[in-house]
């Protein structure tokens, strides 16, 4: 990266806090249903960046989505009938340019992309929670757990700062970013029908099944004690006939200690079925949350993941990252800035490739 480039970047990013610096709706704000009988809450957030990558042939500067937490709006209503809450809940994601499809290097204006995140029903009790519709399947998340407070912009799922960027092969094949990270995260979000536990000393319990007989089990903790607070899960994947999988197995775990520094891994594997060395990931981060502007925190991380044969039999990927982040709690905005490296050993992958992402996150 030219010194010239990082000065354009940094005075971009000023201007784009500076314009977000502007008063913001109360997050969740309720609006009145037309039964009258529910109570409707509206809600979401923008999440816009300036990305620049550099592949060792080539360089480009993207202005983008950040597909770490995408543009995305949604509804939820919610019903009480005594021991009962039924409620439903309707996400749409809308992602222009995002940094996890669409875009690459000679190709910086990539489409609209308006999906479906959530549709879902639910009903919930002394039994736990019931789920039937799109939206996360019992396993979604189960390598994500991350108390950094970094997250919008650096966590296990690092191909999503750049997914849809290309190595510089000399082989003359497009792999990407997003071919080669990947952090086995159970299901994702699906048409299923989903069951949760109620929470028993901070465990809570879920199950999921979907289309083409995919299911999942997982397992999740969390709990604050004297001097730290703690996260984790763990999950089982089944994904089904058509995936190519026969199993994969991931979890992680997170620390915040009082004096802000905290600690992340991650880990999982799956089983291919059609034989061959097993796919598996490996994720560590170390990181420090402090008090330096009255506005809000201020956190800081670095990390490193490491894949074995994902995506390509033989093959190692790795990248490490260092992020800031900075908290304007009354307005509801976090700015940062990352960098990260990207490696894909390969007999036809010749260069790293850099990435640098400046943006803000509006929640509403």
């Amino acid at each position: 990266m030219t010194k010239k480039s990082i000065v354009s970047l940094s005075a971009l990013a000023a201007a784009l806090s500076a314009t977000m610096v502007a008063p913001a709706f109360a997050e969740g704000t309720s609006i009145k249903s037309k039964t009258g009988k529910s109570e409707v809450v509206f809600y979401g957030q923008i999440n816009r960046g300036i990305l620049f990558a550099d592949n060792g042939t080539e360089d480009e500067v993207f202005f983008v989505d950040n597909d770490n937490s995408s543009t995305r709006f949604g509804f939820e209503a919610k019903h009480s009938a005594g021991a009962l809450s039924f409620g439903a809940k309707l996400e749409l994601q809308v992602e222009s340019n995002s940094t996890g499809g669409g875009i690459d290097f000679g190709n910086t204006n990539g489409s609209l992309g308006i999906s479906e995140r959530v549709a879902d029903l639910y009903v919930s009790g002394a039994f736990g929670k019931i789920f039937l519709g799109q939206g996360s399947s019992a396993s979604d998340g189960s390598s994500e757990a991350d108390l950094s407070g970094t997250g919008v912009v650096a966590y296990s799922g690092i191909g999503d700062l750049a997914g849809t960027l290309s190595f510089n092969n000399s082989g003359g094949f497009g792999v990407t970013v997003g071919d080669v990270f990947s952090n086995f995260d159970g299901l994702g979000r699906n048409d299923r029908l989903r069951y949760e536990s109620p929470s028993f000393g901070g465990f809570t319990f879920g199950a999921s099944i979907a289309s083409d007989d995919a299911f999942d089990i997982a397992a999740n903790w969390a709990g604050e004690f004297d001097g730290f607070e703690v996260a984790a899960a763990a999950s089982y994947v089944d994904p089904g006939d058509a995936s190519g999988v026969d199993e994969q197995y991931s979890a992680s775990a997170s620390i915040l200690l009082d004096n802000g520094l905290n600690f992340t891994v991650a880990g999982g594997e799956q089983e291919l079925a059609a034989g061959g060395p097993n796919p598996t990931f490996g994720y560590v981060k170390a990181g420090y949350q402090a008090d330096i502007f009255s506005v809000g925190k201020t956190a800081f991380s670095v990390d490193y993941y490491e894949g074995d044969d994902v995506g390509f039999a033989g093959t190692e990927s790795t990248s490490y990252g260092i992020a800031a982040v900075q908290k304007f709690d009354d307005l509801g905005l976090e700015a940062y800035a990352a960098f990260r490296n990207y490696e894909f050993d390969s007999a036809a992958n010749d260069d790293d490739l850099t990435a640098v992402l400046l943006g803000a996150r509006l929640k509403f």
